[in-house]
């Protein structure tokens, strides 16, 4: 019976160690930046056709993991004089978040991130 309890109490522990891991690996950010795209792609459907050309040219950059091009057209459409109250609100916490991104990327070791973080650096 005490053997019984011992099993039970590890199966427990180990339960709840499994659980706490899948949440830390949910919340890890993005290697292709979804939430970046997350941020722009709502706000951009109906917009001129510049700043769609630009959220479309972030988006499949983002897609393909090319994160100096990404952040080119960002910085482009966070130019644009014509982009609405939301859509300039998109663009800047879509810059936030892969600033963000990016810079936790880097403290992992990615390579590709060190232009784009100089890209985004130098245009503040």
């Amino acid at each position: 019976m005490k053997i019984l309890r011992v099993l039970f109490g590890t199966l427990v522990v180990l339960a709840f160690a499994v659980g706490c891991d899948h949440k830390a690996t949910k919340n890890a950010p993005s290697s292709g930046g979804e939430r970046v795209i997350k941020l722009i792609d709502k706000q951009f459907k109906s917009a001129t056709a510049e700043a769609k050309a630009s959220s479309d040219a972030a988006i499949e950059a983002f897609k393909k993991s090319d994160f100096e091009k990404g952040a080119a057209a960002l910085l482009t459409l966070r130019s644009m004089p014509t982009l609405t109250a939301d859509q300039a609100n998109a663009v800047h916490n879509a810059i936030r978040q892969l600033q963000m991104d990016l810079a936790e990327m880097a403290g992992n070791g990615a390579t590709n991130v060190d232009q784009a973080i100089q890209m985004l650096r130098m245009a503040r």
